[in-house]
């Protein structure tokens, strides 16, 4: 009777430690973050690098809330400060993704597949990213952000637009608490010939 019991006792404790390592496996893996979101903020830096070590001719058009416009050029630095506001903006890092909702789809009518990642949180100032790639060649052809921010006597949306290799707009309109509004503009252009 012996001699069943110890290999009874050893199949059993064998047992017992496979299933305790593999529910630790488990664990492990359903904890790990796989979600993976298009990085904005790596897409704005290599465009920043890219005029870094190119010599375009960069000019601003700025459209003030009365409607005047003024022109003028501008030099790296002052592309790479105005490029810091699109940067910042980028949710793709594990603390913010979980924040955000991914949804991805096919425009026919553009010949683009748009991802946009939206929240509902009212919280959070970057309110929804649409990133529109090339349906061929999959390389982006612009991107759209739409940021909320609230103050104590005004609201303001800004919407940042950014064509691959060629400008990006940054658009703010203002609703102050008295009912008046006004919008800005910003337009900066490094390669469209348009």
């Amino acid at each position: 009777m012996r001699p069943i019991v110890l290999p009874s006792l050893l199949m059993l404790s064998l047992l017992v430690f496979s299933c305790k390592t593999k529910s630790t496996k488990q664990e492990a893996t359903s904890t790990t973050d796989t979600t993976s979101f298009f990085s904005v903020g790596n897409f704005f830096k290599n465009e920043v690098k890219d005029v870094e070590l190119t010599p375009y001719l960069m000019y601003q058009i700025t459209t003030k809330a009365n409607g005047a416009k003024d022109s003028s050029a501008i030099d790296r630095t002052a592309f790479a400060t105005l490029s810091k506001r699109f940067i910042a903006c980028d949710i793709s890092d594990s603390i913010q993704k979980q924040n955000y909702k991914e949804v991805v789809f096919k425009d026919n009518s553009t010949k683009s597949i748009t991802i946009n990642y939206s929240t509902t949180s009212k919280d959070l100032p970057i309110k929804s990213i649409d990133v529109l790639l090339d349906e061929e060649t999959n390389n982006v052809r612009r991107i759209f952000i739409r940021q909320a921010l609230d103050n104590k006597d005004s609201s303001t949306t800004v919407l940042y637009s950014w064509k691959a290799n060629k400008n990006f707009t940054i658009t703010k309109s203002v609703v102050k608490k008295d009912g008046t509004k006004y919008t800005e503009q910003q337009y900066v252009n490094w390669n469209d010939k348009n």
